[in-house]
């Protein structure tokens, strides 16, 4: 009799400790499928930009330290607004927004975060120099959101390269330090550009 208790006893432990590795075992597997999953729905160097991304631009003030969240926009009107005639990739996007002074804060699959830390704000209304997606020195309008917006392709766009700029010259542009009252002034000084 105590044979038999000694048997079933081991027998139920034996039981008891398959049936928690087995269960471990499947557990441990699905998660470890469900991370990769999650892996693959960020974005890896090269991947995708889906049409339904959000593109967020926010600029921070350095002086007060205050951030000012642009428009949210999906990838199509991104393309639209700022020009964007590169690749549907992250890297290719990441590179065209910090030739425009925007640092990638954060990305996911829904949105991507970029930020433009400048010594001073952009003013609304106001014209300033930039450089096109192509590298050709531009004009630009600040707008009320602080986007930037060409106005007038055919006369906004400089015939000249930013690459033939001295460097210190290039990132003033870049960084949009020439800002000008109006529309006039901004087309004359780009003006200089071309004689």
């Amino acid at each position: 009799m105590k044979k038999n208790i000694v048997i079933i006893t081991i027998s139920v432990i034996t039981a008891v400790i398959v049936l928690f590795s087995g269960t471990y075992y499947l557990s441990k597997n699905k998660f470890l499928k469900e991370d990769e999953g999650d892996k693959q729905s960020t974005f890896s160097s090269g991947a995708d930009v889906s049409e339904d991304i959000n593109i967020i631009l926010k600029s921070k003030d350095e002086k007060n330290g205050e951030f000012t969240e642009y428009k949210a926009y999906n990838f199509k009107d991104f393309k639209k607004t700022l020009n964007y005639t590169g690749k549907a990739d992250k890297d290719t996007v990441v590179k065209f927004m910090k030739d425009r002074s925007y640092n990638l804060e954060s990305i996911n699959t829904k949105e991507m975060v970029f930020i433009k830390t400048s010594p001073k704000g952009l003013i609304k209304d106001k014209y300033y120099l930039g450089i096109t997606q192509d590298g050709f020195i531009c004009i630009y309008k600040c707008l009320e959101n602080g986007e930037l917006i060409i106005e007038n392709k055919n006369s906004d766009i400089s015939r000249r390269r930013a690459e033939v700029l001295q460097d210190f010259e290039k990132n003033k542009i870049k960084n949009h330090e020439f800002m000008f009252n109006t529309r006039d002034e901004a087309l004359d000084a780009l003006s200089e550009y071309d004689s």
